[in-house]
C-alpha cells in the first residue's frame, strides 16, 4: 500500500468519531459520528436519534428510562510526527431556558424534511484533531462523481460496532456492504438508499463511502479515466437497520448532511407532556 493510499485510509478511520451520549452524568447510549468543515466552522454529523435522543420523525425519546440527551462526548485520535494520543471532549446538546421554560436544542435538522431525516449536525468549538474533517461541498456531494453507483456496488461503513475500536482507541472499524436498492431511487420518497451490511448497534451515524478504485469512466471522446486506489467517495450517513433482524439498513444521502449544515435550522428539544 502506497503512502498516499495508506493516508486516505487513516484519515477516514480517525474522522469517524466514537460518540457517547449523556443525560447529566449518566451515559445513555453510544454511537458514531464524523466531522465536516464548512466555511471554517466544524460540525459533528450523526443521526438525529443519537444527538436528539428521539425516534426518527417524532418527539418520542429513544431511551426506555425516559432520559433526555443533554451532552455528547467525542473521542478523537490526535497524532503528531512524534506521538499520538486519544482525547475526549464533551459538548452540550441543549441550552437551558432563561425564562424557566423548556431547554433549547443546539443541533441542526434538515431545513425541508425536519425530523423525518434521521441526520443532525452539532457545531463544535475547540475540537481536537480538526485536520481530519471532511472538507467543503465537493467532498460531500454524492451526485458529482463521474463513476456511476449501481446496485451491489461495494460500500464501506466506518464506525464503532458495540463500542469496539479498530485496534487503537479513536480509530474506527471498517465494515463492507453493498447497495441494496436502485441507487437512483429515493426509498419511501425520502433522500436515502438501502445498504446490505452486517452493521451492529453503535454504528448509527457512521459515514458511508463508495470506493471507485479501478472503476473506469469515459470523460471525453476517446479518453478513459481509471479511478485511483484512494478514490473514496463520501455518499451518506448510516442510520440503522430497517428492523432488528435484518442486515439491510438505511443510508441518508450525502446531500442531506450538506443541506443541514448550510441551512442551520435548529431542532426542537424534548418537551415532556
Amino acid at each position: 500500500m502506497t503512502d498516499k493510499v495508506a493516508l486516505a485510509y487513516l484519515l477516514r478511520s480517525v474522522n469517524a468519531r466514537y460518540v457517547e451520549v449523556f443525560y447529566g452524568d449518566e451515559r445513555i447510549s453510544e454511537a458514531t459520528g464524523f466531522v465536516v468543515e464548512h466555511e471554517e466552522r466544524l460540525f459533528l454529523i450523526s443521526n438525529r436519534h443519537v444527538l436528539a435522543g428521539m425516534k426518527p420523525g417524532s418527539m418520542e425519546l429513544v431511551d426506555k428510562a425516559g432520559r433526555q440527551a443533554t451532552s455528547v462526548r467525542i473521542t478523537s485520535y490526535v497524532a503528531t510526527e512524534s506521538s499520538s494520543a486519544t482525547v475526549c471532549q464533551d459538548f452540550p446538546l441543549i441550552a437551558p431556558s432563561t425564562a424557566g421554560g423548556y431547554p433549547s436544542a443546539l443541533w441542526f435538522e434538515h431545513p425541508t424534511y425536519g425530523n423525518t431525516v434521521d441526520v443532525a449536525a452539532l457545531e463544535l468549538t475547540d475540537l481536537q484533531a480538526p485536520d481530519y474533517a471532511l472538507q467543503d461541498e465537493t467532498v460531500a456531494n454524492d451526485e458529482s462523481s463521474m463513476y456511476p453507483i449501481r446496485q451491489l456496488d461495494t460500500m464501506t461503513v466506518i464506525g464503532y460496532p458495540g463500542g469496539v475500536h479498530g485496534g487503537v482507541r479513536g480509530k474506527a472499524v471498517w465494515m463492507k456492504g453493498t447497495v441494496a436498492s436502485d441507487y437512483a431511487d429515493e426509498v419511501d420518497g425520502l433522500p436515502r438508499f438501502l445498504i446490505d451490511s452486517r452493521t451492529r448497534a453503535g454504528m448509527s451515524g457512521s459515514p458511508v463511502y463508495f470506493s471507485a478504485a479501478g472503476r473506469s469512466a469515459v470523460v471525453s471522446e476517446g479518453i478513459l479515466s481509471i479511478a485511483d486506489p484512494d478514490a473514496f467517495q463520501f455518499v451518506g450517513v448510516y442510520s440503522g437497520r430497517i428492523f432488528d433482524e435484518s442486515d439491510v439498513g438505511y443510508v441518508w444521502r450525502a446531500k442531506t448532511m450538506w443541506e443541514i449544515v448550510v441551512g442551520e435550522v435548529l431542532g426542537q428539544a424534548y418537551q415532556p407532556i
